[in-house]
């Protein structure tokens, strides 16, 4: 699991509980700005090739910027899923998880 602090860590294991999945089952979360940015960010495009990655979930209305992360996933075979949770963090905008 990547985590920049303290805070973030807390926030990946609310989340991932909201999200019904163990903390641990975690590969990656990048924020709203995160998956706007140009490019992709290469802890997704790892996360996404690495075997046991079963979801990549992205917030609803980041799916125009998110779209090249969409297509990433349906290229590495993991499935895809648009969420707009209310339990999804305020900044989470892309959450990658493993079996």
């Amino acid at each position: 699991m990547i985590t920049e602090d303290k805070q973030a860590q807390q926030e990946l294991v609310q989340l991932a509980l909201n999200l019904g999945e163990f903390p641990d089952q975690v590969l990656v979360r990048l924020t709203d700005d995160e998956v706007k940015a140009k490019g992709i960010d290469p802890r997704v495009k790892a996360a996404l090739q690495q075997p046991e990655a079963k979801r990549m979930l992205l917030r609803a209305r980041l799916l125009e910027e998110g779209y090249k992360y969409w297509e990433l996933a349906e290229q590495a075979g993991v499935e895809p899923v648009v969420v707009e949770d209310p339990g999804f963090h305020p900044d989470t905008g892309l959450v990658v998880v493993r079996d």
